[in-house]
């Protein structure tokens, strides 16, 4: 609205010579948000910086920190992982210490808990909301607030604890509809990505459209639906758009949807487009620096040599992603990927060793609840031919 743009001009006009004070530098970082959200980075990043000096040259370490925050989130969204990966781990060890009110504390472990998911970091979001529940306790905190809620779901639905996933984001929604309304559209399609990983299509879809209905970005989220139910062409179309637009929600996750690109046009047939793009996933380590990425390269590796007619290859790869997602206890990724790799063992006449990834898979879906998943399973199961192990 009209009063957020004054606000930017204000911080704009600080960034030219205005007299530094304490509420410059609150002004600094209301500046900071609004350009980060408009997708103006380094500008972003240059208002966080002043908040973050004059908290430091005035002697309020919540602004110092919250200015720390905001640095590392534009720095990572810019591509300079290693500042911002500093930044924010010298916000939140700030928040360890005990330095900070309450108030500054909760806005800045959600900050970190946020940038850690949007690039797929998730081994990182693990830990940081493991203290943040150790944090909150301390203080004598009954839960998170609505947004923190949102992101600790995330990371419990990554570890297939779908139904703590649930409760959390139940919490989140009715606490957001009350204080935050503007932030609602995010938990639907929070609901919407539980959906999809307990394999309840039509429920994800319909909770993908809420979020748009409410002004959520979902695209990218509608394109991992399409993927889902076999959708190759509309999957492959819609990321390709995403990449195309690289507004703020395509740049946040680009590796993931340089990746899962790969993914839709090698399963549509169109190995060429695929090769190039993981050309360009490849030519960008930074764009797989964590390792989800790097399971979700090695996927992407191994859909496009299978797409090529290299079955060794692709076998190979596989294995590589299912042993990556094992290594950050992300047991329902793992499971996709292996019901893929049963696919191509029986392709390659291996159908035993299709029987035991099948097997395993169907585990992990019945201990999460994931039973649109495991149905899934069980059908490809007999598609396959392939046995109980």
């Amino acid at each position: 609205g009209v009063e957020f743009e004054l606000a930017l001009v204000d911080a704009e006009r600080l960034l030219q010579g205005e007299p530094r004070c304490r509420e410059n530098g609150y002004l600094a970082l209301v500046g900071a948000r609004l350009a980060f959200h408009a997708n103006e980075l380094e500008q972003s990043l240059a208002m966080a910086t002043e908040a973050r000096d004059i908290g430091a040259e005035f002697c309020d370490p919540d602004l110092e920190a919250l200015g720390l925050v905001h640095m590392g989130e534009a720095s990572l969204y810019l591509g300079k992982i290693k500042e911002g990966l500093a930044a924010l781990d010298e916000a939140g060890v700030s928040v360890v210490a005990d330095e900070l009110s309450s108030w500054a504390g909760g806005i800045i472990y959600c900050g970190v808990i946020y940038s850690c998911i949007s690039r797929a970091d998730w081994h990182r979001a693990s830990q940081w909301t493991e203290q943040f529940t150790r944090w909150g306790e301390s203080r004598g905190t009954a839960g998170y607030p609505g947004l923190c809620r949102l992101h600790r779901a995330e990371v419990l639905t990554i570890k297939g604890e779908l139904g703590d996933a649930e409760d959390e984001v139940r919490e989140a929604q009715e606490a957001l509809a009350q204080h935050a309304p503007w932030a609602e559209g995010d938990t639907w399609r929070a609901r919407g990505d539980i959906c999809l990983a307990k394999g309840e299509f039509d429920a994800a879809r319909k909770a993908y459209e809420r979020a748009s209905e409410l002004g959520w970005e979902c695209q990218f989220n509608l394109a991992m639906l399409d993927l889902a139910e076999g959708n190759t062409a509309e999957a492959a179309r819609l990321l390709g758009r995403t990449l195309a637009e690289n507004a703020f929600s395509g740049r946040s996750r680009r590796g993931q949807t340089l990746a899962y690109y790969v993914v839709a046009l090698s399963r549509a047939g169109r190995a060429d487009e695929a090769k190039s793009a993981l050309g360009q996933l490849e030519a960008d380590p930074e764009l797989t620096g964590t390792t989800a990425l790097h399971a979700l390269l090695e996927l992407a590796r191994g859909e496009q040599a299978a797409a090529s007619g290299d079955m060794t290859a692709a076998i190979s790869r596989l294995k590589g992603a299912v042993r990556s997602w094992q290594g950050i206890d992300a047991p329902l990724a793992a499971a996709e990927v292996r019901c893929r790799l049963a696919c191509m063992l029986a392709k390659d006449g291996d159908m035993d060793a299709a029987g035991r990834e099948l097997g395993a898979a169907s585990l992990v879906f019945t201990q999460s609840g994931a039973k649109g998943l495991l149905k899934q399973c069980e059908k490809l199961r007999k598609t396959l031919s392939v046995g109980k192990t």
